[in-house]
């Protein structure tokens, strides 16, 4: 699995729901998801909540910058494709593969 991120269509898109200036509520389709690399913070966070799924939420929200309850509301398959593309980015890199992030 590539250690880069990129872009994910989900397969049934979210809709986000926000107020803007005036009481107006809009609404915001997300149709697909990128995660960044995640620092030992992000995985620090996974501390403060229980159980393997609870955790995996909760670190494809921050990574994604998604709220958990907008990770809730995403397909099963969407989090366990998601789950697998955070789980590549802790995978050892290959011999002679260094990270260019600092």
């Amino acid at each position: 699995m590539s250690q880069e991120p990129e872009a994910y269509l989900l397969s049934e898109p979210l809709i986000r729901r926000k107020r803007v200036e005036g009481g107006a509520e809009v609404e915001e389709t997300i149709t697909e998801v990128t995660l960044r690399r995640p620092k030992a913070a992000d995985l620090r966070v996974m501390d403060s909540h229980k159980g393997t799924m609870g955790q995996t939420i909760a670190l494809i929200a921050r990574l994604s910058g998604l709220t958990v309850g907008e990770v809730d509301r995403m397909e099963a398959y969407d989090i366990a494709e998601l789950g697998a593309q955070v789980g590549g980015f802790l995978e050892k890199p290959k011999a002679g593969g260094t990270s260019s992030e600092t």
